[in-house]
């Protein structure tokens, strides 16, 4: 071999050698690069699936809120229902009631209200008609003295109950009016009952359009009858001790 091909072998050669270097330095990178990237690759993976979970969970707290909205919403749906079909009940049960058992009532409540000096009663038509013949003797006797009562001839438009007329003032009694008056006090009365009820309606599954017993009913129509008797006494005591002259 001659000097010239000597010189052209060698820098061949050293040519392959810085080749095989950048060849491998490049591999390096390469692998280097890749896994880096399968580095970050996973890590997002990681996060995504964790930003999932997290989303998961939200979602699933707000269906949980959102089911409890609605169960306590028809909760008190069913709660207001049957509140006012029990209203509804007493007012009925109080109109319905056995003729003696009525006026003996309507007494006792005249009786409560009654102020000094001389009232004018006034009562339905249907009331009137049905009035036994020796009531308002029977009332006036058991007032106390410089208290009494007597009959208008007037009728009232009033589901039951009465209208109590002094001069220029007037107990409107009825006991649309007097369940009413008192409606706060005999919605603590029911809600106490009602509560009871609804919770059972709960812990059993049922839904909550099902009707409480007759027995439960019954329960809360007595309660309402001694609410608006209860109201028929207190009423004396504020309406006396404003207008007693």
């Amino acid at each position: 071999m001659t000097g010239s091909e000597k010189i052209v072998a060698q820098i061949l050669d050293e040519a392959r050698q810085a080749g095989d270097q950048v060849l491998a330095e490049a591999e390096n990178e390469a692998a280097r690069i890749l896994k880096e990237a399968e580095g970050q690759a996973a890590a997002k993976r990681e996060e995504t699936l964790a930003g999932a979970a997290v989303q998961a969970e939200e979602i699933g707290r707000a269906a949980l809120s959102a089911a409890q909205l609605i169960k306590r919403n028809r909760l008190l749906e069913e709660r207001r229902r049957l509140l006012q079909e029990a209203l509804e009940k007493t007012g009925a049960y109080l109109r319905d009631m056995p003729e003696d058992a009525y006026f003996a009532a309507l007494e006792k409540l005249i009786g409560c209200v009654a102020l000094q000096g001389k009232g004018l009663l006034l009562l339905n038509a249907r009331d009137k008609a049905r009035l036994p013949g020796d009531f308002i003797s029977r009332l006036n006797g058991g007032l106390p003295e410089g208290r009494s009562v007597e009959m208008s001839a007037d009728t009232a438009d009033i589901d039951g109950g009465f209208i109590l007329q002094y001069d220029d003032i007037e107990m409107n009694c009825g006991f649309s009016a007097m369940i009413e008056a008192q409606r706060e006090a005999l919605e603590d009365l029911i809600n106490r009952q009602l509560g009871a009820i609804l919770h059972s309606l709960a812990v059993g599954g049922r839904i909550a359009g099902e009707r409480p017993n007759a027995a439960n009913g019954k329960l809360v129509l007595i309660g309402f009858a001694s609410g608006v008797a209860a109201a028929g006494h207190h009423g004396r005591h504020d309406r006396a001790g404003r207008n007693d002259r």
